[in-house]
């Protein structure tokens, strides 16, 4: 699936309670009760793992016996296909969901709005692989390696670049919460023309074309830049605002103490 292009479905949560299985119980059972296509056949707790729990056979309840640890990764093998992961941090749960492009604009939309709801979601998004590389990934060349650096994709990793709080940039499918809605101001979702906007708990829910196939052309880039600017700019992730000094600070000084290294075990053979 990850040689060529590919989606991703991407939300974030801060519902505490997460790892309970109290939460569990209502999360595997909502998701596995809905139809036959959306729901995942197995459960995993790494990738290419051998030890697989299927869905078919243990049931909710043995799922939730194995709760987070047994189901951190997920995955449908029959049509259509999908994989993805369960992840428990600090700041925010995540939930991450791998698609081929070749999957239909629909059935990715009604997944999406599932899991949305599912997993109590704050913020999502859809995006393609090569869209994130685009607007978020720099590089550069260390001693001849290359090294590369991820920012601009989560709500709440910021302020270490002096930018103070952004918004990832809208792509094909987005949903902001109730806290991003506050921020930028709900009258800006009421008069927003868009593909689709639609009131979903207490955020909004943006769709920018009907097909994932214009996300990443000059079309869709355009679209999305268009309704940025609408909610206003200044609420969301820029590349340009990065400053690079402070995005590579610490690989400089990895490398400093590298060469101290290097020079240190030079002057022990002398």
């Amino acid at each position: 699936m990850f040689r060529k292009n590919f989606l991703k479905i991407k939300f974030d949560s801060k519902y505490p309670g997460m790892i309970e299985k109290e939460f569990a119980r209502s999360f595997l059972s909502a998701w596995l009760s809905v139809e036959e296509d959306l729901r995942p056949e197995e459960f995993y707790f790494a990738e290419r793992s051998k030890i697989k729990f299927v869905v078919s056979e243990l049931g909710v309840e043995g799922l939730v016996n194995g709760w987070p640890r047994k189901c951190k990764m997920f995955r449908r093998k029959t049509k259509p296909k999908f994989d993805g992961m369960i992840g428990y941090y600090k700041n925010a749960n995540c939930l991450t969901v791998f698609l081929t492009m070749g999957q239909k604009s629909e059935f990715m939309i009604r997944l999406y709005k599932l899991l949305l709801n599912l997993f109590k979601a704050n913020y999502g998004r859809i995006q393609s692989n090569e869209v994130e590389i685009k607007r978020n990934w720099f590089y550069k060349d260390f001693y001849n390696a290359t090294q590369e650096r991820r920012c601009g994709t989560n709500v709440n990793s910021y302020d270490e670049y002096g930018l103070g709080f952004r918004i990832p940039q809208l792509s094909w499918v987005n949903y902001l919460g109730k806290d991003l809605v506050e921020r930028i101001g709900e009258d800006k979702f009421k008069t927003l023309e868009a593909y689709q906007v639609e009131k979903i708990n207490d955020g909004y829910l943006i769709i920018t074309n009907p097909s994932h196939r214009v996300h990443g052309t000059e079309v869709g880039y355009a679209e999305e830049e268009r309704i940025m600017q609408h909610l206003g700019r200044q609420h969301f992730f820029d590349r340009n605002l990065i400053d690079l000094n402070i995005l590579w600070a610490d690989y400089y000084e990895r490398d400093d103490n590298f060469l101290q290294f290097i020079d240190e075990i030079a002057q022990q053979k002398k």
